[in-house]
């Protein structure tokens, strides 16, 4: 910048500055005279000069008022509903510790976060409200509803009962206390609640909607009684007081369906009139209804939104986590070390972690349930043998137990067109999706038939294998394929098995989350994009991971698992570990894929699944893996690679088909610290897939050896077995031999005793 453009700018610069106090003057007088919405417009100006980037550096004084001026910016800027620059001001008036207006602006920006719908940051807001202003009845109730959107139903509750404690009558408390009553399926309570509010206030429409939907989900409550009833005389009762509460469910829906503005906000009133009309006969109402959903792009309970993408709660969930751990484990500034000590531990971080952690779930299925595609079913084949039908959906196969006498399936097949499925709830399963867990199969006559995910079915000839769930200490999802089909036959599914090795049946259980001390981080990669696929990696991933959880009392919490990996989230992954060294005192560290050579100078790299082989900034160089877990975890490793570098892919052919066929024998990697390395080959050799078991050969005897001493083995047995067995295996299976290898930097008297399980 030259002298001339310096001095232009000083000018500007001074100018604007001596405008400040006329703004403030302004602003001030539109006040004194009663015009807030001219007075927080000036306002706004006199506080945005000192931010302007022409000041970077230079401070502004702030006199007495300045508090007040940042308060009026933030409720003119809220009454316009310009949320975002309120919520700007809001925190800015929290952080100047002004107490005149603290608790309404905790109360307007826990208002705002809502309208613009970030829910997270609205709870830490309402939370932090509360503990400074725990009578204020507002924040009380917004937060309980807050918690009651998210599904959060403990939070909501304890919530709420303070604020009953304070205003037992209030009518929005009631609403409240109602809808967790009913999300707990207690119809019969939350009915009289909601009844008596809308008697109160009969025109309120969210009461309404309440009342509505409380009344058709009771009726479908006592639809699924019925199917289980003992005697003609309970089911004739059940479907009586049903066909009454849906009636009620009718009368209240009919209103709303014509109040558009209300159905345009949520189309589910379209989907359950449809179903109300179903089940109570009315046959033509109920179709013209449904079709007017359909072309709302809704069926029954569920939207189906134009962006149907749904993120795998596995990798939705961690980031939103880590971000709650690293906030709980800040210690506080006035919190003294003893207290810190007994809010953070590794018991209240169990516990801190089961709780977010199921938070979550809930809040991920609220948010993506409605994704779930239940409109594209077609029904299959019906299993006379076995009275099972088969509905294909574009998340897969679906099993529904339909009784062949009287008619039952083939009428079942004959009203395909007309079926509604009912009261649909969802859960996620081990891999990180969306699943149905039951739902209601409706016929046009009224006829109702169960979706049960849990239930034990047979389709063909092989039974089906139940969904592996989230929450549940299993590993891999069963995996279902088709047998080949025939002419005039049903098609047939088998229930396979992640693997369908002797490592994955009967593997042992011991203690569920006892050794919550080790960290585990497993990359498994098979799918590669420029050179051969890693046969059986994938498994090879899953089934280390059921070990860990099942066989080491590994929580699934501190398992980090990576399945085909770039190198920059293999990299990120690397560097996430540093996180868990308060927490955790072993760590282990399992990769199954392509190693990589450089000729020229004999180093070794772990290939990720985006890597090009000529090019080796693509890949993880060996040596820098080992330095980088070092770095950021000073504590004992253990390293499991199924991998070789040599240049060849698992089953023995040279990787890139453009190389030469050559096998290359790389330099030996020296580990750092307090590393224990099991390396599944050694240098020359190739690390190769054990067919027969669908596992790589050195992954399936490091399972075997865990399988059959239910994981209580020192590292020198695992490490003889591995390399016995291996060597052994692969000379008379293949003619060829590989040749495990484990090497440390402790002395062997050190490592050789250590074991995985503690």
């Amino acid at each position: 910048m030259n002298k001339v453009d310096a001095n232009a700018l000083s000018n500007i610069k001074e100018k604007v500055r001596k405008l400040r106090p006329e703004l403030e003057e302004a602003g001030i007088y539109f006040s004194n005279n009663g015009n807030n919405g001219k007075a927080y417009k000036y306002l706004e100006n006199y506080l945005v000069i000192p931010r302007l980037p022409l000041y970077d550096g230079e401070q502004f004084p702030r006199n007495a008022n300045y508090p007040a001026y940042v308060f009026n910016v933030a409720a003119g800027l809220h009454n316009d509903h310009d949320y975002k620059g309120a919520v700007f001001y809001l925190k800015e008036y929290i952080e100047l510790g002004e107490k005149l207006h603290q608790q309404n602006c905790y109360k307007f920006l826990a208002m705002d976060l809502d309208l613009l719908g970030e829910f997270e940051q609205e709870s830490g807001v309402l939370d932090e409200g509360i503990m400074n202003f725990p009578n204020d009845i507002d924040m009380l109730k917004q937060a309980t509803q807050l918690y009651i959107k998210k599904k959060q139903d403990d939070k909501a509750e304890a919530m709420l009962n303070k604020a009953l404690a304070l205003v037992p009558y209030d009518e929005d408390l009631k609403l409240c206390k109602a809808s967790l009553i009913d999300n707990k399926g207690n119809y019969p309570e939350a009915l009289e609640i909601y009844k008596e509010c809308y008697v109160k206030n009969p025109n309120d429409v969210d009461t309404k909607k309440r009342l509505a939907f409380c009344y058709y989900n009771y009726a479908g409550s006592l639809i699924d009684k019925s199917n289980t009833a003992q005697d003609a005389e309970q089911y004739k009762s059940l479907k009586s007081s049903a066909a009454d509460n849906f009636n009620h469910a009718i009368s209240l829906l009919e209103e709303l369906e014509h109040m558009d503005d209300v159905v345009q906000e949520d189309k589910r009133i379209l989907a359950a009139l449809s179903d109300a009309y179903l089940q109570v006969g009315r046959a033509a109402d109920a179709s013209q209804m449904k079709e007017r959903a359909e072309q709302a792009n809704m069926v029954l309970s569920v939207a189906s939104p134009q962006n149907t993408e749904v993120p795998n709660f596995n990798d939705w969930y961690k980031p939103r986590l880590d971000k709650y751990l690293e906030e709980w484990v800040t210690r506080g500034e006035f919190e003294p070390a003893d207290a810190y000590a007994n809010r953070v531990n590794s018991e209240t971080r169990k516990s801190f972690i089961a709780t977010k952690r199921h938070d979550l779930e809930r809040e991920y299925i609220y948010e993506y349930s409605s994704r779930y595609n239940l409109r594209d079913l077609t029904i299959k084949p019906y299993d006379p043998d076995h009275e099972t039908f088969r509905i294909q959906t574009p998340q897969g196969e679906l099993y529904i137990k339909v009784p062949l006498a009287n008619d039952e399936a083939k009428n079942f097949k004959d009203s395909w067109n007309g079926v509604l499925v009912s009261n649909p709830v969802f859960r996620v399963d081990r891999s990180g999706n969306i699943r149905l867990a039951t739902a209601q199969f409706v016929t046009p006559n009224g006829h109702s038939y169960l979706y049960d995910a849990d239930m034990e079915l047979t389709y063909g000839k092989v039974p089906i294998a139940p969904p592996r769930w989230n929450d549940e200490d299993l590993m891999a999802e069963a995996e279902v394929k088709e047998s080949p089909k025939k002419v005039n036959e049903p098609e047939y599914v088998e229930a396979l098995n992640v693997g369908e090795s002797s490592v994955d049946v009967d593997v042992p259980m011991n203690k569920k989350n006892a050794n919550e001390a080790t960290y585990v981080l497993i990359i498994s990669n098979e799918n590669y994009e420029n050179v051969a696929k890693v046969p059986f990696a994938n498994s090879d991933g899953k089934s280390f991971r059921r070990y860990c959880i099942d066989v080491l009392g590994i929580p699934d919490y501190n398992i980090t698992y990576l399945e085909n990996a770039t190198l920059g989230k293999m990299i990120g992954a690397v560097e996430e570990i540093s996180k868990w060294k308060s927490f955790c005192t072993n760590m282990i560290v399992y990769y199954s894929g392509h190693g990589l050579p450089d000729p020229s100078t004999g180093q070794s790299y772990l290939m990720s699944v985006d890597a090009t082989p000529t090019n080796f900034r693509t890949s993880y160089k060996l040596s820098q893996f080992y330095a980088d877990l070092a770095a950021n975890y000073e504590k004992p490793i253990t390293v499991f690679l199924d991998a070789c570098f040599s240049g060849a892919a698992k089953d023995g052919v040279v990787m890139d088909k453009s190389a030469r066929g050559v096998i290359i024998k790389t330099t030996k990697e020296t580990p750092t610290n307090n590393m224990v390395i099991f390396s599944a080959c050694t240098g020359d050799e190739t690390a190769y897939p054990y067919t027969n078991q669908k596992h790589g050969m050195f992954t399936y005897f490091l399972l075997k050896k865990l399988q059959e001493d239910k994981g209580k083995t020192t590292y020198k047995k695992l490490a003889d077995y591995i390399q016995q067995q291996v060597m052994r295996t692969s000379r008379q299976v293949l003619g060829h031999v590989q040749t495990p290898t484990t090497y440390s930097s402790m002395a062997d008297s050190k490592w050789q005793s250590m074991r995985l399980d503690k």
